[in-house]
């Protein structure tokens, strides 16, 4: 956290809301049935809104009402202030795993304004405020659900190479409660971690302030820039600018525009949930019968993680391949349409695959086989050019308005997880046009994940889940995977052009990080309830630390880095005439 003073001034443009929210929920803050309440405020940063408007808001006998935040430079600033003698601050993580036993079922009362969008484990935080109520407590917060602004500058920043080592975490801070379905999945989500919802509500508001107060407030809360040495804060600040500017389409450089009032939109989700009465949840890591495995449960349980692939590891080869391939295309100086097979989230999609497309292109669709992908690519898209569809490209047959329609087809890693590689390069052909070219890549001598289940597909009690992968094998299985490779691309239309097959492409990766990347993959976990989850994980880590020979249960040896083997092939294909 940049400054606890920063913070203070520039939080201000967060009172009209948090004035409205306060109103809204009035009954619920006054507390009409207890007496002596208990309060905790996660996230009180400089303690400006819990002073001069939570506590206003509270009855006048309440007993405690505690601020608490993850730095310690927003406690010390707070506990220098003169209040209440029943008001204090203290520091806690809403999302650690050692939460204090004395906050345990004591509170009444929990509220949070303008968090939660910066917790990265939405789940653990509400287990823990589950926990710190007393039976029928109440939570109330506020949070923006739309693109986290400060979350779309480190994106822009991790492009810059001298800034890209800074921010390996920033793809974390993710949307949520965002898809065509998002009511009933935020219900399930509060229900699921032991909460009725009372009531909630999407509402998009507005709010129109000079400039500078809006990027002031966001690098208030910028928690990166205390990692930079002093005689590069200037270059960086003057980046962070750059990058706002990009994402709010506001001059946050020029000086005269800072001083502008400028109307920014800002979509909110308010709750108010209740802790139900009788409910006791188990702990996450409850699975295991050592104290041991508790880390590596909490990231197998990580719900964020579950619903896009983690492609920062990806990043690089995918632009070193992508710039040598583009390089050696042939095509026409018209109108382009480009199509990007699994694009998952949009991560390599919108930072590497479109800013090399050349400048004659007129429309760029991205495709993925899962709906809720296609939603959150969507929400994050600005550009009138770029459209996404739902497509698999396994289907017997490509839709009717796709085909022969693309001068250029894309695919980052996508190949890897399809089962017929004969059919999914005959669709590609379908819909490329006469001439049209390909730039593939994709895994093609294991996938750990794949193996993983058809193991588990020989156990009854998995059966009926896994197995479809009873037959599974990887893509080559003869001796010499090029000549069947250039047979597929033949029988589908296809010339190659280029190719190279990395047996030796590997990452340098913890053991953490492996573990991340397959379970944000893992999509028949997501479809298991309660008990049957937990032991289908846990036979799913058994075979899975047996396949790899990698041991991934000793909490000790989690942050190690292994080097971990990914074969890959790469090429670049031209649909025949």
């Amino acid at each position: 956290m940049a400054s606890a003073l920063s913070h203070l001034e520039n939080a201000v443009f967060q009172f009209k809301f948090v004035v409205n929210f306060l109103r809204l929920y009035s009954d619920v803050l006054k507390c009409p049935k207890k007496k002596a309440v208990s309060v905790m405020d996660v996230g009180c940063g400089s303690g400006r809104t819990l002073l001069e408007h939570l506590l206003p808001a509270l009855p006048t006998d309440f007993q405690e009402l505690i601020g608490v935040d993850k730095y310690d430079a927003m406690i010390e600033y707070c506990g220098k202030l003169e209040v209440d003698p029943r008001v204090s601050f203290r520091q806690l993580d809403i999302q650690t795993q050692e939460l204090p036993k004395e906050f345990e079922n004591r509170f009444d009362l929990i509220t949070s304004f303008f968090c939660f969008h910066y917790v990265t484990d939405f789940s653990q935080a509400l287990r823990n405020m589950h926990k710190m109520l007393k039976p029928g407590g109440e939570l109330l917060f506020i949070q923006p659900t739309n693109s986290n602004p400060l979350y779309l500058c480190y994106r822009e920043l991790s492009k810059i190479d001298k800034w890209r080592s800074l921010f390996k975490e920033f793809d974390k801070y993710t949307l949520r409660f965002r898809g065509k379905n998002r009511d009933a999945e935020l219900k399930e989500y509060f229900k699921r971690n032991g909460f009725t919802l009372d009531s909630y509500l999407f509402l998009t508001d507005f709010m129109e302030i000079e400039a500078k107060h809006f990027i002031n407030t966001f690098k208030a809360l910028d928690g990166f820039r205390d990692d930079i040495p002093v005689d590069e804060q200037d270059e960086y600040l003057k980046a962070f600018h750059e990058c706002f500017s990009i994402i709010e389409d506001v001059d946050f450089v020029n000086e005269e525009s800072l001083e502008r009032k400028t109307k920014f939109s800002i979509e909110f989700l308010s709750v108010h949930a209740r802790k139900d009465e009788e409910t006791e949840l188990e702990p996450i890591n409850s699975i295991y019968n050592n104290e041991s495995s508790r880390a590596l449960c909490a990231i197998l349980m990580a719900n964020a993680l579950k619903y896009y692939k983690n492609a920062v590891y990806h990043l690089d080869t995918v632009g070193r391949i992508y710039t040598k391939y583009m390089k050696s295309t042939n095509l026409p100086n018209i109108p382009l349409s480009v199509l990007d097979i699994g694009t998952g989230s949009g991560r390599i999609f919108s930072e590497v695959m479109v800013p090399m497309l050349p400048k004659n292109v007129k429309e760029i669709v991205g495709s993925d086989m899962d709906e809720e992908m296609m939603e959150f690519c969507r929400s994050m898209n600005k550009d009138s050019k770029i459209t996404f569809e739902k497509l698999n490209i396994e289907k017997d047959e490509v839709p009717k308005h796709l085909e022969n329609r693309f001068h250029l087809l894309t695919s980052s890693y996508c190949f890897t997880y399809v089962r017929n590689l004969r059919q999914a390069f005959s669709n590609s052909s379908k819909l490329l046009k006469p001439n049209g070219e390909l730039i593939n890549l994709f895994q093609f001598k294991t996938n750990a994940l794949y193996s993983t289940y058809k193991e588990m597909s020989k156990m009854k009690k998995w059966k009926a889940y896994t197995s479809e992968f009873a037959d599974y094998t990887t893509h080559f299985s003869g001796p010499n995977p090029e000549i069947e490779l250039k047979k597929i691309l033949k029988d589908s239309g296809l010339a190659l052009l280029d190719y190279e097959f990395d047996y030796d492409h590997a990452f340098e990766m913890s053991k953490r990080e492996v573990l991340e990347v397959y379970q944000s993959l893992d999509h028949k976990l997501v479809s298991l309830q309660g008990n049957q989850q937990k032991e289908f994980l846990e036979d799913f880590l058994s075979i899975f630390c047996e396949l790899t020979e990698i041991d991934f249960r000793d909490e000790k040896t989690l942050d190690d880095v292994i080097h971990f083997t990914f074969p890959t092939v790469s090429m670049h294909a031209r649909k025949e005439k």
